[in-house]
């Protein structure tokens, strides 16, 4: 999604803005994937392992990851998949659905 500061021209976390800075998004809603690695739509396959970057999960469990998020172990080259498996469940939500079943 398109940052609402960064339109108005007041956006002041820059990089670690978790919303796009592209105004080519403007009007769209786009929301981030995270079951598929994003260096797969740029073309080129990446070689990379099946494990999931720890940097990335960190990232998704505290909602830092973002159009702008880089990830701190290479970038574009860290050889571990940028992607949750199938069926993964954060731990953020795992204590949601406790907290559910506690209060029926």
């Amino acid at each position: 999604m398109l940052c609402a500061y960064f339109k108005a021209g007041v956006c002041e976390k820059g990089k670690k803005c978790k919303y796009s800075h592209d105004l080519g998004l403007e009007g769209k809603s786009a929301k981030i994937d995270i079951y598929t690695d994003p260096r797969d739509r740029n073309g080129k396959p990446v070689e990379r392992t099946e494990i999931t970057c720890s940097h990335f999960l960190d990232a998704v469990e505290k909602n830092l990851y973002g159009w702008l998020w880089e990830c701190p172990n290479g970038g574009d080259k860290c050889v571990y998949t940028h992607a949750l498996p199938l069926g993964f469940v954060l731990e953020r939500e795992k204590k949601e659905l406790e907290k559910a079943k506690l209060a029926q």
